[in-house]
């Protein structure tokens, strides 16, 4: 089974995503920036993106961006053992909280779409983006 956690941890991934976000600038979109912040606190998201930094599965606990830590044996069995009281709840009233508290953010997403798409493109269209990326390909590739 593959475990996004242990994925995440791997030399390869922390590489490329501090890589990507350090050293060539490209920061993450600001949906991924809003989100991580909704559930960690505006200061600690704000550290976490502006470093690049990836955190263990017990820090990921800690920081409420997970919600049980399982050994990979028993992922499955924990999961379901996790969503078994969401399995009493109403569907009805749980699917209207749901939609109350993520309708306000799909509407910014939705809005922004298009300047979305235009930043990016004009970011990693840059001479200077252009550039710095060929440098560091470049650097990968006398290592």
């Amino acid at each position: 089974m593959w475990n996004a956690l242990s994925h995440a941890q791997t030399p390869l991934w922390h590489v490329y995503f501090r890589s990507w976000t350090s050293v060539v600038g490209q920061p993450p979109p600001w949906w991924i920036c809003d989100l991580l912040s909704r559930v960690v606190g505006e200061r600690v998201g704000e550290e976490m993106v502006q470093e690049a930094r990836l955190v263990t599965p017990s820090e990921a606990l800690e920081l409420g961006l997970i919600d049980v830590v399982a050994p990979a044996g028993r992922a499955v069995e924990t999961a379901v053992q996790c969503l078994q009281p969401k399995l009493r709840l109403q569907d009805h009233a749980r699917a209207v909280v749901k939609k109350q508290r993520r309708e306000v953010f799909a509407r910014q997403m939705r809005d922004r779409l298009a300047e979305d798409r235009s930043w990016f493109v004009n970011t990693i269209t840059s001479e200077h983006m252009q550039r710095t990326v060929a440098t560091y390909l470049e650097s990968l590739g006398k290592r």
